[in-house]
């Protein structure tokens, strides 16, 4: 998937130096990387050309996006609801489906339109669409196909045998293309916003992406972002200040008691772990609201507590997307930083959440002022 999304890191360098105030280099940063993020999870899960950072605000796929995430609030009650509590999802999906009947119309039509085509035309790739047509076809994931060599999430000893209808295909796709656009684009946006604020950690992260690149011959590979030890602390440390979601839920499936009491904790019980105020917990991060990635260094990294730090989870029903959502921003930010600076904006501010998002996001636009960076032998 790299070079693909290396393509996507392009087009938003381009999409930037278009979108940038010619007075101030304001930009709606949300907005901008949003393009982006849905244009990298087009390609890498369906192979559709979303060519929302060319078209700008006239891709079909990314004004299908936001008719995704900005709901209203019953719709945003009935989500959380659901999320809360899975069994409530049947009864209240006849709520939620009236409510957003065109959007559902229109990402059916989408997905049905590329299932047809590559089933039409005998087109085979390696990526998530594969394995849901394989599943609606099949019944089951072919274990011999050369598309799970590298899938160590499945045992291949034995095939995942069940029901696979078109609605449960498409209900997959909808979270794929949802958790992977939003999140990353989200998460992109406040480390924008903490480097704008903090210069000498962007200077630093600059100077390690400047090196990196000289090493691989000016060149983006996989290889080098892997190799960038500061940007995995940076982002760490911008996941601890704003995860995407403020707690996991997670059901109980072996009576136990809470260590710390005598409070019984019986099979089935729901419980809700509040990662947002464990990252903030002074108690396991001092000075806690401090955006610091030094916590994250490899001297440091070790003094975290075991879950303590919960960004993507943990455990069997971690983040599947971990790997690609940390590519894609990590990526995406070195698309921005390695011909320019960000700084705060007299816009600049961060509102309070947005209570009708599932995921932590601000009320209000993230503004930003960029510049063309131009180096020097003295930096």
């Amino acid at each position: 998937m790299f070079e693909t999304i290396n393509q996507c890191g392009n087009g938003l360098e381009y999409a930037l130096n278009k979108a940038m105030d010619p007075k101030t280099g304001d930009i709606n940063v949300q907005m901008l990387v949003q393009r982006y993020t849905v244009d990298v999870i087009s390609s890498v899960g369906f192979g559709v050309e979303a060519n929302s950072l060319k078209d700008n605000y006239a891709s079909p796929i990314f004004n299908l996006s936001q008719e995704i995430v900005v709901r209203k609030s019953l719709h945003s009650f009935l989500i959380k609801l659901a999320f809360f509590g899975p069994s409530y999802a049947k009864i209240l999906y006849n709520f939620f489906s009236e409510g957003s009947k065109e959007t559902r119309q229109s990402f059916l039509s989408m997905v049905n339109n590329i299932v047809e085509s590559r089933e039409k035309n005998k087109i085979t790739r390696k990526d998530f669409l594969q394995l849901l047509i394989e599943l609606k076809n099949h019944g089951k994931i072919d274990s011999s196909n050369d598309s799970l060599d590298n899938a160590d999430v499945f045992d291949k000893k034995d095939s995942l045998n069940f029901e696979f209808s078109m609605k449960t295909f498409v209900s997959q796709v909808f979270v794929f293309y949802f958790a992977g656009f939003d999140t990353s684009a989200l998460t992109l946006t406040m480390m924008l916003y903490y480097l704008a604020e903090n210069q000498n950690i962007q200077k630093r992260l600059r100077k390690e992406i400047d090196e990196c690149l000289k090493k691989h011959n000016n060149e983006l590979t996989y290889d080098g972002v892997m190799e960038m030890e500061y940007l995995e602390m940076v982002l760490s440390e911008t996941l601890r200040l704003r995860p995407v979601l403020g707690h996991l839920v997670r059901v109980c499936n072996k009576e136990c008691y809470l260590p710390s009491s005598n409070l019984k904790i019986d099979v089935g019980t729901t419980i809700g772990i509040p990662i947002y105020n464990i990252q903030r917990d002074e108690k396991y991060f001092p000075n806690p609201n401090k955006f610091d990635p030094e916590r994250f260094s490899k001297e440091n990294i070790s003094k975290i507590p075991n879950f303590a730090y919960l960004p993507f989870g943990d455990g069997p029903r971690f983040c599947i997307g971990l790997r690609l959502g940390k590519l894609q921003t990590k990526m995406g930010l070195i698309s921005i930083l390695r011909n320019h600076t960000v700084h705060l904006s007299d816009k600049s501010k961060i509102s309070n959440y947005a209570p009708e998002n599932v995921i932590l996001k601000p009320k209000e636009p993230v503004i930003l002022s960029f510049q063309k960076f131009i180096s020097t032998d003295s930096e």
